[in-house]
C-alpha cells in the first residue's frame, strides 16, 4: 500500500512532475473465464453503439429516448456538472493578474493648534494589480486538478446514463413481462374451467366422485388467485417504469398495452479482452481522472512549502483641497485654500518563504498524499468490480440460455403427459389425480419458461451494461430541468 504511493510521489517531490492516464498495479488478465457464447470470431460490439438497438425494438427505443430526457436522477447528476465546471473555473481564476478598483472621498475639519481652523476634502481613485508569480506550478497544479475533476464528473455522468438505460430496459421488459404473465394465466384459468366443467358432468353422470370436482375446483382457484395478483404487478411495473421517466404516471404513447411477447435475441455481443473496460467503462475512466486529480493535489501541496513572489503595481489619482479660517497662521498672504492633485503610481515585489509553520505544510502534504492513496485503491475496486460484472454477466447469459432450453423440453414432455392422463382419464383406466398433477406441472412449467425467459434477457442487458461503451458521448439530449413553486394557499394541507 505505502509502495505504490512511495513511487507516485517521488517524482513530483524531484521535479513537480504529474502521472496521466494512470493504470492498475494488478496486471489484468488476458481473457475472460467464460465466453458469451458467441463465434470467436465475431468482432466486439462497437463501444459507440446504442446496445438496446440490437434488441430491435421500437417501443424500448423511445422509453429509453424519453429516459435519458425526463429522468430525475439524471436532470439532477447534470445539474452537478454546472458546479464542477463552475470550481474548475473558480481554481483557474488563481493563475490570472487580479484587478481591483478603489475609490475614497473624505471630508475633515480640525482645530489648529496654532489658532484658526482647517477643512479639508480629498478624493483619490486607484486599480492595485496584483500577481503571484508560480514558479513551482501550484496554481497551475490546483486547476488541472479542478479539470479532472470536471472530466471525472461527466463521466459519472455517462456512467449514470447507460445504468439508467438498463434500468429503464429491465423495468420496461418487467412490464411486458407481468402482461405476458396475465396472458398466460388468463389462458390457464380457462383450461381449469373446462376441465372443472367436465369433471362436474362427469360427476353429475355418476361417473366419477366429488373429490375429482373438489381438486380441480381447488386448481382453478389457485389460478384465479394468481391472475389476481399477477394484474396487480402489471400496475406496480407500470408505476416503476414511470418513475424512471420522472412521472407519476406513464405517457399513454409509451405504454406497451396488450404486448404480451419479449424480443428475441440475436447473438451475444463478442466481449473483448478484459484490458478493453480501461476504455469502454466510464466509471473506470472517471476513477482514472480523480487518481490524476489528486496526484496534482499532491504537487500542489509540495509547491505549498517552497517561496512564493507576488507582484503589485498600483496607478491612481488623488486629489485635496484644504481651506483655512481667516485667523489661521496659514492664510497669511490672502489665500485661504490650497489645493494638490495628480497621478500617483507604486510597485513592489513580495517574497513570502515559509520558515516554520509547524509542520502545517507538511501535513497538508500528507494529506493528499493519503488522498492520492485512497483514489488508487478506488480505482483498484472499480476495476475488480467492473470485470466480475462482466464474467457475472456471462455466466449468467449461458447458464439462462441452458436452462430456457430444459424448461422448454420440460413443457413439451408435461403435454405428453397431459395428452396420455387424458386418455387414461376418459377410457376409465385411472382416477383424475394423474390430469390434474400433469395439469399443474404443464401450467408451472409454462410460467416458468415465460420467467426464463425474461431472466435470459436481463442477463443480455446487463451484459451490455457491464461492457459499457462510449454511446453517451454522442446524445445530444439536455435533459429537462425543473423549477421549485410556491405552494398555492390551501395545497398540501390535510
Amino acid at each position: 500500500m505505502r509502495r505504490h504511493l512511495t513511487l507516485l510521489s517521488l517524482p513530483l517531490a524531484a521535479a513537480c512532475t504529474t502521472v496521466d492516464d494512470p493504470v492498475p498495479a494488478t496486471p489484468l488478465p488476458e481473457s475472460y473465464a467464460v465466453t458469451s457464447g458467441a463465434d470467436t470470431q465475431q468482432p466486439e460490439v462497437a463501444s459507440d453503439t446504442r446496445w438496446w438497438l440490437a434488441l430491435n425494438d421500437p417501443q424500448l427505443d423511445a422509453v429509453i429516448q424519453a429516459s435519458l430526457s425526463q429522468n430525475l436522477t439524471i436532470s439532477a447528476r447534470y445539474a452537478q456538472l454546472a458546479q464542477a465546471e463552475a470550481l474548475a473555473d473558480q481554481a483557474r481564476a488563481a493563475r490570472f493578474p487580479q484587478a481591483r478598483l478603489n475609490g475614497q472621498v473624505g471630508w475633515n475639519r480640525s482645530v489648529l493648534s496654532f489658532g484658526g481652523s482647517s477643512t479639508s476634502q480629498n478624493a483619490s481613485v486607484s486599480i492595485p494589480v496584483s500577481y503571484e508569480v508560480d514558479l513551482f506550478a501550484r496554481n497551475a497544479r490546483l486547476h488541472h486538478a479542478a479539470e479532472r475533476d470536471y472530466e471525472a464528473s461527466v463521466l459519472d455522468y455517462q456512467a449514470l446514463q447507460i445504468s439508467t438505460t438498463a434500468q429503464v430496459a429491465e423495468a420496461f421488459y418487467d412490464l411486458v413481462n407481468a402482461q405476458a404473465r396475465v396472458a398466460l394465466l388468463q389462458r390457464q384459468v380457462e383450461v381449469n374451467e373446462q376441465y372443472l366443467e367436465l369433471v362436474t358432468l362427469r360427476f353429475r353422470e355418476g361417473l366419477v366422485a366429488s373429490l375429482d370436482v373438489h381438486q380441480q375446483r381447488q386448481q382453478t382457484l389457485g389460478a384465479q388467485a394468481s391472475l389476481e395478483l399477477a394484474q396487480g404487478t402489471v400496475i406496480l411495473a407500470e408505476r416503476q417504469l414511470a418513475a424512471l421517466l420522472g412521472s407519476p404516471v406513464l405517457e399513454p404513447e409509451l405504454r406497451a398495452e396488450s404486448r404480451v411477447e419479449l424480443p428475441t435475441l440475436g447473438p451475444a455481443p463478442a466481449p473483448g479482452v478484459p484490458g478493453a473496460l480501461l476504455e469502454r467503462r466510464p466509471d473506470v475512466l472517471a476513477a482514472q481522472k480523480r487518481i490524476e486529480g489528486a496526484d496534482r493535489r499532491v504537487a500542489a501541496a509540495i509547491a505549498g512549502r517552497l517561496p512564493t513572489i507576488r507582484l503589485s503595481a498600483t496607478p491612481g489619482y488623488s486629489w485635496q483641497r484644504t481651506e483655512f479660517s481667516d485667523d489661521s497662521p496659514f492664510a497669511a498672504g490672502g489665500s485661504n485654500s490650497r489645493t494638490s492633485a495628480g497621478w500617483t503610481f507604486a510597485t513592489g515585489a513580495t517574497l513570502d518563504m515559509p520558515l516554520f509553520d509547524g509542520f502545517a505544510t507538511r501535513s497538508q502534504v500528507d494529506v493528499q498524499s493519503a488522498l492520492l492513496q485512497a483514489q488508487i485503491e478506488q480505482m483498484q475496486n472499480v476495476v475488480l468490480t467492473a470485470l466480475i460484472e462482466v464474467e457475472t454477466a456471462l455466466v449468467r447469459e449461458r447458464q439462462m440460455a441452458r436452462n430456457l432450453e430444459i424448461l422448454a423440453a420440460q413443457v413439451d414432455v408435461a403435454g405428453e403427459t397431459l395428452t396420455a392422463a387424458q386418455e387414461r382419464y376418459r377410457s376409465g383406466l385411472s382416477d383424475f389425480l394423474p390430469v390434474l398433477t400433469a395439469i399443474q406441472a404443464k401450467q408451472a412449467a409454462e410460467l416458468q419458461v415465460l420467467q426464463a425467459r425474461r431472466d435470459l434477457l436481463s442477463a443480455r442487458i446487463q451484459l451490455h451494461r457491464a461492457l459499457g461503451g462510449t454511446w453517451p458521448e454522442d446524445i445530444d439530449v439536455e435533459p429537462t430541468q425543473h423549477e421549485v413553486r410556491e405552494a398555492d394557499e390551501g395545497e398540501n394541507q390535510p
